[in-house]
């Protein structure tokens, strides 16, 4: 059976594009280049830059079990605003084994204590070992102090550390590795999974800034980003991460009553749009 889900987004600023087909990918970004950018000769390099770059994105995104990204763009009294989403399907990913609930690796990961004993409890070995291992590392005391939060920074890097040893041939793998060793050397009390539950959707949401790179060159400035993430199981799909970044930092509330409100509209299968209706509109006018 084919494992589908789906969202709505509040507003036509937002762009989708498919991640599982390259040719749909392509369509994608073509329509969204067409669309914000005239395709005049002044404008000919930039059109070039904007699609070689957005051609990487998902190209690299789909290859650590993205499924879909969208990307809002608006201008606000001349002033841009943007922003950007990818949804990652862990179950997927980690190929779970149908009989393991998700909700007890959700449980287990963002440290949720009452969850977890709600849940049925596993048999021996219906985990799989690098699930565990992940969850092992990734879980703290009820302490928030440094010092907690140094353990939890030196459990996680000795496990990636572990695991890069092990995939030493799959260079994505090690590619995604070493993206969550830079996160985990960056960790602090900001990372704590915070409970969301809104419109009826229960999900688990952290974030933190990062500080900008050279990937346009040494001499660009370094923009750093407010990075949003959200860990839910949606019902007949399974466990599923998304990811938001924005360079607008101090919009932080914004962003999260607007990330929330998209979170809490994904269901598997089709969207019935009139159920999701209050979440939209409860930020665009709030």
């Amino acid at each position: 059976m084919t494992r589908r889900f789906s969202f709505v987004l509040p507003n036509t600023d937002w762009w989708r594009i498919p991640l599982a087909f390259p040719d749909s990918r392509a369509m994608a970004i073509d329509r969204l280049i067409d669309d914000r950018f005239p395709n005049v000769d002044y404008a000919a390099q930039l059109r070039h830059e904007v699609r070689q770059e957005l051609t990487e994105q998902t190209t690299n995104a789909a290859r650590l079990g993205g499924v879909v990204m969208a990307f809002f763009l608006m201008t606000n009294e001349e002033h841009p605003i943007s922003a950007n989403m990818t949804c990652y399907d862990l179950t997927g990913l980690m190929a779970l084994p149908d009989e393991l609930d998700p909700t007890v690796i959700l449980a287990e990961y963002v440290g949720d204590k009452d969850l977890a004993e709600s849940l049925p409890s596993l048999g021996e070995g219906m985990m799989p070992d690098e699930v565990r291992s992940a969850i092992n590392s990734s879980t703290v005391d009820d302490s928030d102090d440094s010092e907690a939060l140094g353990t939890r920074a030196h459990k996680s890097e000795t496990a990636i550390y572990d695991l890069r040893n092990r995939f030493m041939n799959r260079p994505d793998i090690i590619e995604e590795l070493d993206r969550l060793a830079t996160e985990v050397n960056d960790l602090d009390s900001d990372k704590e999974w915070i409970r969301v539950e809104t419109h009826g959707m229960l999900s688990y949401r952290t974030h933190y800034v990062i500080e900008g790179n050279d990937h346009f060159g040494e001499d660009t400035p370094k923009i750093p980003s407010l990075q949003i993430h959200y860990l839910q199981v949606i019902p007949h799909f399974g466990l599923l991460q998304t990811t938001f970044s924005t360079p607008l930092i101090q919009l932080q509330e914004f962003w999260f009553s607007l990330f929330d409100a998209i979170v809490a509209t994904f269901r598997s299968g089709a969207p019935e749009v009139e159920e999701f209706m209050a979440a939209p509109q409860e930020v665009r006018h709030g």
